[in-house]
């Protein structure tokens, strides 16, 4: 709740609102561990370990309320399949857009493509062919634009395998479903969020267009703090328990802030992040959540395992983006 207090409409993804180009060199760790990153980290890591000791009491004191199980999964495929049927239908009408606002194309297959996902998403049985119609736009994305720039829209494979299971009837399925769409999400907006530490000139070409974002703070400090509430939100929606409904709320109402500054592209780039987000609200923790958990250790044990498991996500997604982006 305390990011609601923070610089939020920089968390708008910047690749969509100023020039970018992934194939400069990111900023050397040295210069990205500044006293600011570790001083706003050092912040982050204490708020991150008094949310989950709340979190873990909530857990214990009020069970019920951690999750609804599976009554809420009709809804939930409604919501997404809604969402994504007025994605695609707003992307097949841009015309030049392969699944995303700057990854751009002539080829005239690419929104008629889009328009069929949105069509058969009309029907649960048809559902099928509008994963298949995701998974070939992200590949031929991938064939233009490559590998380590398609990373960042993992979302939107995992989003293909959830609506082509949609017309699949499992019980295990619906119990993988969810995880696997806030899991995906959870991984892009992580993603960004170090994006903004490694490529922060992208975030401040974004604050000097709209400067209202940095509410007198200076840029490079918004960034860092963007970057922070970005990844510690998306770390929360993979490990949350008791709070975690608040959280999927609370980082929904941050989309829905930035929405204001930047626009029609902004409302209905995030319409299936939206829908993800109203899903964690609906049902709460599912088995991945309580996965990443160390059961039966008491509370100041699971915090700090949690507090380590955040260390190490956070050390492990600075490597990965370093690596890809050299490859």
């Amino acid at each position: 709740m305390i990011a609601l207090l923070l610089p939020q409409r920089a968390l708008a993804h910047v690749k969509w609102f100023t020039l970018t180009d992934v194939h400069t060199a990111p900023v050397p760790f040295a210069i990205v561990m500044s006293p600011t990153f570790l001083s706003v980290f050092g912040l982050f890591l204490l708020l991150l370990l008094l949310g989950f000791l709340l979190d873990g009491w909530i857990a214990l004191r009020w069970p019920a309320w951690l999750s609804s199980g599976l009554s809420s999964a009709p809804t939930e495929q409604r919501l997404v399949r809604a969402a994504a049927g007025a994605y695609f239908i707003c992307a097949s009408a841009a015309g030049r857009m392969i699944l995303t606002p700057e990854l751009t194309t002539h080829a005239s297959w690419i929104a008629t493509t889009q328009f069929l996902i949105a069509f058969f998403l009309v029907w649960r049985r048809t559902c099928i062919l509008s994963g298949f119609g995701v998974l070939v736009l992200y590949l031929d994305a991938m064939r233009r634009y490559g590998v380590f720039h398609l990373i960042d829209y993992l979302f939107l494979l995992c989003l293909a395998i959830y609506l082509a299971s949609l017309s699949l009837q499992s019980i295990r399925l619906v119990l993988f479903r969810e995880p696997l769409l806030t899991g995906g999400l959870a991984f892009s907006l992580a993603w960004t969020a170090i994006e903004k530490f490694l490529y922060p000139q992208w975030t401040i070409a974004v604050i000097a267009t709209h400067p209202s974002i940095a509410m007198g703070l200076p840029a490079t400090l918004v960034t860092v703090i963007a970057g922070f509430v970005e990844f510690t939100l998306a770390f929360y929606l993979v490990t949350g328990r008791g709070l975690l409904r608040l959280g999927g709320a609370a980082y929904a109402v941050i989309f829905i802030a930035a929405m204001p500054a930047f626009g029609g592209l902004d409302v209905f780039g995030h319409l299936v992040i939206l829908a993800t987000l109203a899903i964690v609200v609906l049902r709460g923790m599912t088995p991945m959540q309580q996965r990443l958990h160390l059961p039966g250790q008491g509370i100041l044990v699971d915090t700090g395992w949690i507090g380590l498991l955040y260390l190490i996500t956070l050390s492990l997604f600075f490597a990965a983006y370093y690596a890809m982006q050299r490859t």
